[in-house]
């Protein structure tokens, strides 16, 4: 469990932002996350704090990370709600319990141009496809003639860059 300020701070740290880039630009996407429904779960409000779960710290993490892929935020935060508790969660657990090796990555094999023409109705089923991928895959083995894109992240490379940030602001 950790504080608003403390996540905020540590994902600000893992993106490069200095102090004025988390007061504004940084500040303005973490909120604008918020709004859409990110970390999923409990919701601050008026004068009620909540601490984070790690979970959710880790929802905000993905959807930072998939920021720097320049994927729209509402596309982002339909992807963690549609994949979190079946697809993602589960390797997320398994990650940080050091269940999967080190260099197991996130594939997602995206067709987010296809999302504008087909209602919000419509799952992120066939917009996405979410696997993971051990660090010796080939290209060949993610990429195929039918979806010759990918998104990868490195997955533990996140969580032990969040973990540092973390136990360092916590020391401080």
């Amino acid at each position: 469990m950790a504080s608003y300020a403390l996540v905020e701070t540590a994902l600000a740290r893992m993106h490069g932002a200095d102090a004025e880039a988390q007061r504004g630009a940084f500040r303005g996407r973490m909120k604008h996350l918020q709004r859409l429904g990110l970390p999923l779960g409990e919701k601050p409000g008026k004068g009620k704090r909540i601490d984070y779960s790690r979970e959710q710290i880790w929802q905000l993490a993905l959807a930072l990370e998939l920021s720097q892929f320049g994927l729209d935020p509402i596309i982002i935060v339909r992807l963690i709600t549609d994949f979190w508790s079946k697809v993602l969660e589960p390797h997320f657990v398994e990650q940080f319990a050091g269940k999967r090796p080190k260099g197991t990555a996130l594939v997602i094999k995206v067709a987010l141009m296809s999302a504008s023409w087909r209602s919000t109705e419509e799952s992120m089923q066939g917009l996405v496809s979410i696997g993971w991928r051990d660090q010796f895959s080939t290209v060949d083995s993610i990429i195929s003639r039918k979806n010759s894109r990918a998104l990868i992240v490195d997955v533990w490379g996140v969580l032990r860059n969040l973990q540092e940030q973390l136990e360092s602001l916590s020391e401080a």
